[in-house]
């Protein structure tokens, strides 16, 4: 980190626009406007779903592009995008939305069922569980029987 620090403030690296990712100054990935046009859109489809993105296969049948796929994963290199499930992934600033919603929760109520998330989230329950699984993964939540707890 230290080395890190001393690198950007010698202006030799410099952090990649809207993400914590670090590159070699000037050093930016060359994209044609087709496909920086199609990466802008790909944002903006998952940023528009928030929660209730589309698995995937959905989303590559919506962009039938062949770069599709190696934009998708530029995008979750970025940070613009998450994986939460296998073949899943969420725009971070729905997830970000999304946990900033529970830091409010866990002061009223720091516990909630899988309903109550439903609720508050307007998800299914097939969309709902592997996002509780995510932040059970992340450490954010804690399953307790069929409860869970928030560790924000």
């Amino acid at each position: 980190a230290a080395a890190a620090a001393r690198l950007r403030t010698q202006r030799q690296l410099e952090r990649v626009d809207g993400t914590r990712l670090l590159r070699l100054a000037g050093r930016a990935p060359a994209l044609s406007p087709a496909q920086r046009d199609l990466q802008d859109r790909l944002e903006a489809h998952f940023r528009q779903a928030g929660l209730a993105a589309p698995p995937l296969p959905a989303a590559l049948a919506a962009f039938p592009q062949p770069e599709t796929r190696a934009l998708l994963a530029a995008l979750a290199r970025a940070g613009c995008l998450v994986e939460c499930a296998p073949g899943w992934v969420l725009h971070a600033d729905a997830l970000d939305a999304l946990l900033a919603r529970l830091a409010e929760r866990k002061r009223a109520q720091p516990e909630f069922g899988v309903g109550d998330f439903k609720q508050w989230t307007g998800l299914s329950r097939k969309a709902a569980i592997p996002l509780l699984e995510y932040l059970d993964r992340r450490r954010l939540t804690r399953r307790l029987d069929a409860q869970r707890r928030v560790l924000l």
